[in-house]
């Protein structure tokens, strides 16, 4: 497999790489340190597989290249790794083609599982974007969007959305873990989603309105 590595830090690439090591075989591993280099190299290698890619570079920010990189990597899975972890530019960075996005201020054993999340064909997503409101009592969504919802429907989609498990849903809402299953299988269904995931980030989109 094919991978590229773009950040302008010598150092960090080199952490990435030891990492990418870790959690696949890679035939060939590229580096970049500016979003130019990363879409010369883009083009010239079409069977890039995977692409590690920071927000911040010398040259602008690498979002607004992200496409032409698709474009010349088709099959790529594009992985952000940033410092940066506000909402908006998490959400933005996913509109625009990346398949997950990893904060550099998670730990190692983190980044590998949300690597090996990402090549298993999930979105990955920080727990701080399925965060909607921590604390927060679940209630129904009013929006035309998750409208197809039934009231309690809702009410689980927002405690998966803040990263709750089955089984912590279950116990908030008074309900078994059997119970929730159904419900969670019906959301993906009604939205037309294919995992959790998928839900998670469906639902935090709705909730901040973007």
């Amino acid at each position: 497999m094919k991978v590229l590595i773009v950040d302008d830090h010598e150092i960090t690439r080199i952490s990435l790489n030891r990492l990418v090591s870790q959690v696949i075989a890679a035939s060939d591993i590229l580096e970049a340190g500016d979003a130019s280099e990363a879409q010369r190299l883009a083009a010239a290698n079409p069977d890039i597989r995977l692409i590690l890619l920071d927000l911040i570079l010398p040259d602008g920010n690498a979002l607004d290249r992200l496409r032409a990189i698709r474009e010349s990597c088709p099959d790529s899975l594009v992985v952000v790794v940033s410092m940066v972890e506000d909402r908006k530019t998490i959400l933005h960075a996913i509109d625009v083609g990346a398949s997950g996005y990893i904060p550099k201020t998670m730990s190692r054993d983190d980044m590998i599982k949300a690597l090996q999340a990402v090549l298993a064909g999930e979105v990955y997503l920080p727990r701080t974007l399925l965060t909607i409101q921590d604390g927060a009592k679940p209630k129904a969504v009013p929006t035309a969007s998750l409208g197809v919802l039934t009231l309690r429907q809702q009410e689980v989609l927002a405690l998966v959305a803040q990263g709750k498990t089955n089984a912590q849903i279950a116990q908030a809402l008074g309900m078994t873990d059997a119970t929730v299953r159904l419900h969670v299988s019906g959301i993906l269904k009604r939205l037309g989603l294919n995992n959790r995931t998928q839900a998670a980030l469906y639902a935090a989109k709705a909730y901040s309105g973007n």
